[in-house]
């Protein structure tokens, strides 16, 4: 496939990629159209044990297992700045920049709330969302569906309060979560944080899902 390719999602024993262009699987180490998707782009894929969800155009669109039925589930803005997160084992969630009820759980039907601006959010391993905002961190956990809600948007929210400015979060290979600020990787747990100096200031992910990072390695 002579094509951009914009994401690439593996699972259930299949490589798919998105392009500009439309959908393509991998088979015997060739590209080949899904010819379901057209010519649509897709910005986003992502599996959930069932069935396969992706962003095509401006358009939430559940895939069959099997690539053999599409069906059109949301119409999203056209010019989305967004995305999908999640596995099969945490579910899988579409999020928007902002907007009206912009962070989604996906199912037969649809969960949605209205959370506020948020850009780039990470999953844990225990299917928390999570955003920063400023030297806030914020976490959308359905288990807290009945908790008093920090942010007072009525949506179930964990507010943590790091003191510190912060720049990314990134999700380890183990689920866990990690927050980069101002040169220094943190590691978000309900214990405390050590520190200990790093030989590398590059961001990398070690065995066992430990991340390398900053000017330390955080771990608990």
């Amino acid at each position: 496939a002579n094509t951009e390719i914009r994401v690439v999602a593996g699972d259930d024993g299949q490589v798919l990629a998105g392009t500009a262009r439309g959908l393509y699987r991998l088979h015997d180490g060739r590209w080949h159209k899904v010819a379901l998707a057209g010519d649509q782009a897709i910005w986003a894929l992502r599996f959930d044990g069932r069935r396969w969800w992706a962003i095509a155009g401006s358009t939430l669109v559940r895939i069959g297992r099997d690539l053999s039925s599409m069906e059109a589930v949301a119409l999203l803005d056209e010019d989305i700045n967004g995305g999908l997160i999640g596995n099969a084992r945490t579910g899988i969630w579409l999020w928007q920049s902002s907007g009206d009820r912009n962070l989604c759980r996906l199912g037969q039907q649809l969960a949605c709330f209205q959370v506020g601006e948020i850009y780039f959010p990470a999953i844990d391993e225990q299917g928390v969302v999570w955003w920063n905002k400023g030297s806030k961190v914020f976490g959308l956990d359905l288990r807290l569906a009945d908790a008093p809600d920090p942010a007072g948007q009525g949506v179930p929210l964990r507010s943590i309060e790091t003191g510190l400015e912060l720049n990314e979060i990134e999700a380890g290979r183990d689920g866990s979560l990690w927050l980069i600020a101002g040169g220094r990787l943190l590691r978000l747990a309900r214990t405390g944080v050590e520190r200990v100096p790093s030989p590398s200031g590059a961001v990398v992910a070690g065995p066992e899902g430990k991340v390398w990072g900053g000017s330390f390695i955080a771990r608990v």
